[in-house]
């Protein structure tokens, strides 16, 4: 995809973005709306610049599902970068159209749909500015139907910075100079009267001065030319080739996107790292299931157990995560009439790089920790031992039950990858 903003104009056709959308399922659903997003983004840069954007706005689609509710709307519409609602509303009336579209809105009969005028969520525009400035949105309606709709319409926005004071605090009211005036941003209904290509093809004439050129005839495709059969035949293959690349590239990312999300171990507190050390032993091989004393989980080989508990923190791992996995483990005992292992996995110092963590002024486990962990049988596990753990079994060094025996043999900080 082009850097949008590096262009003075640009023209959007959103209707062929509906059938890609209703065709594409699961990881292929995934990654349009994910360039969706990306498209949105480099549009509101363009914007930002001073670039005009030109769009023939697709009314929203639906799909059908078997379970409920039984339709869904997809998110065609996900694209724009000024977040402009439309609204059904099918009618063929026209009034009040401006004079430099008349020709565009002629090639429009009828209409499913018409736009807001109102847009509520100015988020993402006010994140393209750091938040320091008020944002001003302005619609302009190039044509209304006859309940004085909007049926296309051209909008912007200009940037006021907030106003400062004397100890530099933001003021909530804003200079009436602004600092940025975006481009234009036109979205139009698709014609009706002729093809996609030829309302384009006005719009590129009437408004970014590209010369008129004639589009070819139906009867045009009908000729033939030597040699027409290779390139067809060429072409059929190089389609295929490219759709068996893509596959392999998705399932590609998909798989590196898997193994990445691993790092989080590094890098995660509260719930989602205790789901992610979970996915990770069983990913080893070793079995997981919940804990019948606390919100965290036993891990298990053969009769074997052991009970996990799982925190991360901006320090150093405290004495009160140690004491609650000992109480959990007392409970257990009074619950099953079983003793069991205990496992403390910490991410310690979670937010700063690797190399600057478990130094002498930043123990990922306190003397204190260590020395109750050591007492009462408890294995001390960093975030950073369980991931070379994990990268040890990726590598075929390490298997899930050396990881699972040499848990409970531990006592007190040890590594699990040598």
């Amino acid at each position: 995809m082009p850097n949008l903003a590096d262009f003075d104009t640009v023209v959007v056709e959103s209707c062929s973005l509906v059938d890609i959308l209703l065709e594409a399922v699961g990881e292929s659903r995934k990654v349009c709306e994910s360039r969706i997003e990306t498209v949105r983004e480099r549009l509101r840069k363009l914007l930002k610049s001073g670039g005009d954007v030109y769009a023939i706005v697709a009314p929203p689609a639906y799909e059908k599902l078997e379970e409920r509710p039984f339709i869904r709307r997809l998110g065609n519409e996900k694209w724009l970068p000024i977040p402009l609602e439309m609204m059904a509303e099918p009618c063929d009336t026209k009034r009040e159209v401006d004079d430099a579209w008349k020709r565009y809105f002629d090639i429009v009969r009828r209409v499913s749909h018409v736009f807001g005028e109102d847009i509520e969520d100015l988020s993402e525009i006010s994140a393209e500015h750091k938040g320091e400035c008020h944002i001003q949105v302005w619609v302009y309606a190039l044509a209304r139907n006859r309940q004085g709709q909007p049926l296309g319409v051209i909008t912007g926005y200009s940037a006021h910075p907030y106003g400062k004071t004397s100890s530099g605090k933001r003021r909530e009211d804003w200079q009436q100079a602004p600092a940025v005036s975006s481009g234009r941003l036109v979205l139009l209904p698709p014609p009706t009267e002729v093809s996609l290509q030829e309302g384009i093809q006005i719009l590129l004439e009437d408004f970014c001065g590209v010369e008129p050129r004639s589009l070819p005839p139906s009867w045009a495709v009908g000729i033939s030319m030597p040699n027409d059969e290779d390139f067809v035949e060429a072409i059929a293959k190089a389609e295929g080739d490219k759709q068996r690349v893509e596959e392999t590239l998705r399932d590609l990312l998909a798989k590196k996107e898997h193994r990445d999300s691993f790092k989080a171990l590094l890098y995660e507190q509260s719930a989602p790292l205790q789901d992610k050390c979970r996915e990770t032993f069983e990913a080893v091989g070793i079995s997981t299931s919940d804990s019948p004393v606390s919100d965290e989980f036993l891990i298990h080989c053969g009769a074997e157990k052991a009970l996990v508990e799982v925190t991360g923190t901006k320090k150093s791992i405290a004495h009160r995560d140690l004491s609650q996995l000992h109480k959990d483990i007392a409970n257990y005992f009074t619950e099953t009439k079983a003793e069991i292992k205990g496992v403390l996995v910490g991410n310690a110092w979670k937010d700063i790089p690797l190399e600057e963590r478990d130094t002498a002024d930043r123990p990922n486990f306190p003397n204190d920790v260590v020395r109750f962990a050591t007492n009462h049988g408890i294995a001390l596990v960093s975030g950073i031992e369980l991931f070379r753990a994990y990268c040890a079994f990726l590598e075929g060094r390490l298997d899930g039950k050396t990881v699972f025996e040499r848990l409970m043999k531990a006592a007190g900080i040890f590594k699990l990858a040598e």
